[in-house]
């Protein structure tokens, strides 16, 4: 696959006004009082995830980790882990595949360990499927999870070279903002992990579809691309990217997704006492406008949380 090039530099982009706050009027709004830059408040999108590597989403005006947090409700990156038993060699067989290195992750944490695989065929056929930009879609990443003194964390061969030695722990993106790729490929991943009955439960939070990374940049981009003043309506804001469609299957979400991504952000909100906005770029095609179940579903959020 040839490389992804833009239609425009990031320079001539800005210069063009293809970020068109002028004609909003956030430029001149924003020129009378520069602090009134969304600092203090948190956007929540709600979309098909956001890519955590792209320039523009990593800080605020002030400073501030922009990507406050990142979660999956669409279930698409779920992987599927089960107990592990590292043979004597320093290598590990997780579902076919022999991973050498394994003193890595003994080194980090004692056992139990666990394993899955995350497989390309399960994206779909889009350009961002083919994870680590090798040409094809069937590539397979076998993950291996275990708990240290800090918590769950995972160790993957981002470099394909059938080895752990080397490769660094990622922890849940919420404690550290940490992330990770596969080879030559821009899309940024980071990890959900949990515990349920004492074994981790891991989702993979990702952006296959960019809808999610352009509104979320909209919003609150900062420095989009390394640009000084290439900024989105609202800078100065913090975000929470909560991923609730399925990408493998047109985008489509349902309503529990929805209705769990809300409260989370309600929560998230409450707990850090700022005040909350939430996009939702989604139509529902298949009903009539103020009668969807969608309608009702936001009368009742708005309803539980009056503030």
């Amino acid at each position: 696959m040839p490389p992804v090039r833009p239609v425009v530099t990031p320079q001539v982009a800005r210069l063009g006004g293809l970020m068109p706050l002028r004609s909003t009027g956030i430029e001149s709004f924003r020129q009378r009082d520069p602090a009134l830059d969304g600092r203090g408040v948190l956007i929540a999108v709600l979309d098909g995830g956001i890519d955590p590597g792209v320039p523009g989403m990593r800080t605020t005006t002030t400073g501030d980790r922009k990507l406050l947090d990142l979660r999956d409700f669409s279930g698409e990156g779920r992987i599927a882990l089960s107990l592990l038993r590292p043979d004597r060699d320093d290598t590990i067989a997780i579902e076919g595949h022999a991973l050498a290195g394994f003193g890595r992750v003994a080194r980090l944490a004692a056992a139990p360990y666990f394993g899955g695989v995350f497989r390309e065929a399960r994206l779909g056929s889009g350009p961002a499927a083919d994870v680590n930009g090798d040409g094809d879609h069937g590539d397979q990443f076998p993950i291996v999870g275990a708990r240290a003194s800090d918590g769950w964390f995972l160790v993957t061969d981002t470099d394909g070279d059938g080895s752990l030695d080397g490769e660094r722990p990622v922890h849940d993106y919420a404690l550290g903002a940490e992330t990770f790729a596969y080879g030559s490929q821009p899309m940024t991943l980071a990890a959900n992990l949990a515990e349920a009955s004492g074994r981790p439960v891991l989702d993979l939070f990702f952006d296959t579809s960019s809808h999610g990374t352009h509104v979320a940049g909209i919003a609150a981009g900062h420095q989009l691309f390394g640009v000084e003043g290439f900024d989105g309506v609202a800078p100065g804001a913090q975000v929470l990217g909560l991923k609730i469609a399925d990408n493998r299957w047109g985008k489509i979400s349902v309503t529990g997704s929805m209705v769990r991504a809300m409260e989370y952000a309600a929560g998230v909100a409450a707990r850090r006492s700022m005040p909350l906005v939430i996009n939702l770029s989604y139509g529902v095609g298949n009903e009539v406008e103020g009668a969807a179940a969608i309608d009702s579903l936001l009368d009742a959020f708005a309803a539980r949380h009056p503030d």
